[in-house]
């Protein structure tokens, strides 16, 4: 399933999503300039039918002004993870599932509807192409998903992962993003679109 959260926030940071009562994940949110400036994060997640969702704000969390859900259904007939209309505009079939790699580009199918990027292209793929770190500065070039709001994360062990100040969404061919005030030494860093 997929949903839009329009909402407004003073600061960028997270909210969590909860399924059923039990906590799915953590959504990252950006700071939208003020009251009444609202933006639009859309979001894929598994939602069984019938299960009731809600917003949470946990300790350390942004507050949010929230303008309204759209949760957006699909068919998924063949119970794969992947919308039925979805595989039918890129495959033209229901063949391939969502592990499935038809371009050789390293991405799977789930990541390449997540990413809104095309399954059938090695080019189109959501990747990071240049990685430089200077003085504490961590500089990322990559090939922004169109359309969508994206954010960085760091984790110190690869299991635990907080997200970065800051969101960015644009219609560009490449992007350059500097990376400041890294608090670990050694870390890893992931690109995330929620």
């Amino acid at each position: 399933m997929q949903f839009v959260l329009r909402y407004s926030a003073n600061n960028a940071g997270t909210i969590g999503l909860y399924v059923n009562s039990q906590p799915r994940r953590t959504l990252p949110v950006a700071a939208t300039g003020g009251s009444g400036v609202f933006r639009d994060l859309l979001v894929h997640a598994a939602i069984p039918d019938g299960a009731s969702v809600r917003f949470q704000f946990d300790a350390g969390d942004a507050p949010v002004n929230s303008d309204s859900i759209l949760f957006r259904g699909y068919e998924d007939s063949d119970h794969d993870g992947l919308p039925d209309d979805w595989e039918r505009w890129r495959f033209g079939t229901l063949y391939y599932g969502p592990n499935d790699d038809p371009d050789g580009d390293g991405s799977s199918n789930y990541a390449e509807f997540v990413a809104d990027t095309n399954p059938l292209d090695r080019t189109s793929a959501l990747r990071i192409s240049n990685l430089a770190i200077n003085s504490g500065v961590a500089t990322i070039s990559f090939q922004p998903p169109a359309n969508r709001t994206w954010f960085f994360q760091q984790s110190a062990d690869l299991k635990n992962w907080t997200f970065l100040p800051g969101a960015v969404e644009m219609n560009a061919l490449s992007a350059t993003v500097p990376l400041s005030n890294l608090p670990t030494a050694n870390g890893f860093l992931r690109l995330h679109v929620p």
